[in-house]
């Protein structure tokens, strides 16, 4: 298989929770808000999600942003911070985000991603994932959602440094700069679990969202080079 082929190739990626993803936070809803904060916590939602849908985001209008799945990845999660905020107030929003987040985050990569399966269908299946991640950033870049810089690209790393992220920047807009954080947090864990799984390794030793001046996507296999 070439790796052109696999799932999504082509598509720009997106941190939007889907249906199935949503179903998993509303399941330990009970358990994080009890049983009558749940209606209050739905009754607000269905608030913000009207609102945040009308609203439009300064990070996007001063990129010239206007990809639909960029602007519709932005409401769901602010919408879904902003009611439980108003439910169980800001310090016990951030933890049941936290660990929603760390199911969630994941489960959207795995449902957009190809599969550790999918790239050892091809002929190399290292070089067909940093084909694959040249791809995604080359389309993040393209519609502005971020800015990239190479470090390295050679058959063994390929290390990228995000320098702009429209998404950390709606999130500190929507008053939830901490998302940034707490969603990378799945970028980590799931790009680790594929790049191992295919003899090679994922590494963030700097954090745009943390105040750090780029954020690292370093894959590499045999070492690579040092970060610096």
């Amino acid at each position: 298989m070439h790796y052109s082929e696999l799932k999504n190739y082509g598509v720009m990626f997106t941190p939007e929770p889907s249906p199935k993803a949503m179903m998993t936070s509303f399941a330990v809803l009970p358990q994080e808000v009890g049983i009558l904060g749940t209606p209050k916590f739905m009754v607000k939602l269905g608030n913000q999600e009207r609102k945040w849908k009308k609203r439009t985001f300064k990070a996007a209008v001063d990129r010239g942003i206007t990809h639909e799945k960029f602007i519709s990845s932005l409401h769901t999660p602010l919408a879904f911070a902003n009611a439980l905020k108003q439910t169980c107030g800001r310090e016990k929003t951030l933890n049941i985000y936290k660990k929603l987040a760390e199911k969630m985050g994941v489960m959207v990569w795995e449902e957009q991603m190809p599969s550790p399966e999918d790239f050892l269908r091809c002929i190399n299946p290292w070089e067909a994932l940093l084909s694959y991640m040249r791809e995604v950033f080359r389309l993040w870049n393209e519609e502005r959602v971020i800015l990239s810089e190479v470090a390295t690209d050679t058959e063994e790393e390929l290390h990228l440094r995000v320098v702009d992220c429209a998404w950390h920047s709606a999130y500190c807009e929507g008053g939830f700069p901490e998302m940034g954080p707490i969603g990378g947090q799945a970028d980590v864990t799931f790009m680790g679990q594929l790049t191992e799984s295919l003899g090679g390794s994922f590494e963030r030793e700097c954090w745009l969202c943390r105040g750090d001046a780029h954020c690292d996507w370093r894959f590499s296999r045999n070492g690579g080079t040092q970060l610096t």
